[in-house]
């Protein structure tokens, strides 16, 4: 009886040591499936960094360009605010200047909400997508 039990508990140690084994196989194939693809990723990255390179000293230049409009309007919103709380001189007393021959007065700016252009910062109206052949969709590769 004894030797029966030694018998069926090497043999359930096999089945469980097979049964790792074979699990490890296959995570061994995934892993490598994966290494793949974090492979081919790393490549786009070091492809997207290479292309993209070039925008740094770009924005540098912007940025000190942007420093220096910054610097230009603290001026010009106080001089505005300064002309825009000063009396008019069409409110004062004294000589009128003489009419210029032009294109006659502005008309009246619109009243109430109506469209607005877009803010430079807003995207426009999206062009129409090309018909015909054309690049087909990203999808992971199969293999």
């Amino acid at each position: 009886m004894t030797a029966l039990l030694v018998t069926f508990t090497v043999v359930e140690i096999a089945l469980a040591v097979g049964v790792l084994a074979v699990y490890l196989m296959l995570i061994d194939r995934r892993l490598r499936v994966i290494s793949t693809y974090l492979g081919k990723v790393a490549f786009g990255v070091r492809a997207v960094e290479t292309q993209t390179g070039s925008i740094g000293p770009s924005v540098v230049r912007i940025n000190t360009t942007l420093g220096e409009i910054d610097a230009a309007l603290g001026p010009l919103t106080e001089k505005a605010s300064r002309a825009a709380t000063a009396p008019s001189a069409a409110s004062e007393p004294g000589p009128r200047p003489a009419a210029t021959s032009g294109p006659g007065p502005r008309p009246p700016a619109p009243s109430g909400p109506g469209p607005r252009p877009p803010a430079p910062s807003e995207p426009g109206p999206r062009p129409p997508a090309p018909s015909g052949p054309g690049p087909r969709p990203w999808s992971p590769a199969v293999s």
